[in-house]
């Protein structure tokens, strides 16, 4: 069932996300961790409200569901384990979620990773003022080339760029954006967005300097 509350209240539920981020960064040693919080309903009085953190760690076997949201339980919890901690993360997570009226759920597969997910049902203030955003319309008609090797930093930032009238296009890495910087039919007026991450993206920022273009 549903408990309605204020934001300034959910603000308390905070130590349940971080603990179920803190065991997602723990136990994902490559690939990459991603949160991710999504407007389920929403009306002029609350908001329904989804979180999930998903990782690209062990996994949890079947078996080991049950338990794993118990107080002190690790799924290996033998001496020459390579992680840290009490096993109370993925508990306080769970009762935090239940205190407040949602459920924590668990999505995983053994060896390719887990997705863990609670609800929240947030009250609107009637006096909240609308958001302003100064911004608004600068992106508007834009080409953006979204350069990453993470797939899931193209579709969050495309995500938001589609949100602010641009036409983003997702690129793995600096190949592509070289190839398509070449071609005739690029935009004059293109921008270009670089994950910090990505190999040799110094060699992107020469090229985009050659053109004049802005780049992030």
């Amino acid at each position: 069932m549903w408990q309605l509350f204020n934001i300034n209240t959910a603000r308390s539920n905070i130590g349940g996300y971080q603990s179920a981020q803190l065991a997602a960064l723990e136990f994902s040693q490559r690939g990459e961790v991603l949160v991710d919080a999504t407007v389920i309903a929403r009306d002029v009085q609350q908001c329904d409200l989804l979180i999930a953190i998903s990782d690209n760690g062990p996994g949890i076997a079947e078996q080991d569901l049950k338990e794993i949201t118990e107080p002190f339980t690790q799924i290996d919890s033998s001496t020459t384990r390579s992680h840290g901690g009490a096993g109370l993360g993925l508990a306080i997570t769970r009762r935090l979620a239940e205190a407040f009226g949602g459920e924590l759920m668990i999505d995983t597969v053994a060896g390719r990773g887990s997705r863990f997910s609670f609800d929240l049902r947030l009250a609107i203030p009637a006096d909240l003022p609308p958001l302003v955003d100064s911004n608004e319309g600068v992106l508007q008609g834009q080409t953006v080339l979204v350069v990453s090797p993470s797939r899931a930093f193209r579709r969050i930032a495309s995500e938001f760029l589609t949100t602010a009238g641009a036409h983003p296009i997702g690129l793995s890495g600096a190949g592509e954006c070289l190839g398509c910087l070449a071609e005739s039919r690029t935009p004059v007026s293109t921008t270009v967005v670089i994950d910090e991450n990505t190999p040799v993206r110094h060699r992107i920022i020469e090229a985009v300097a050659r053109r004049g273009l802005p780049c992030v």
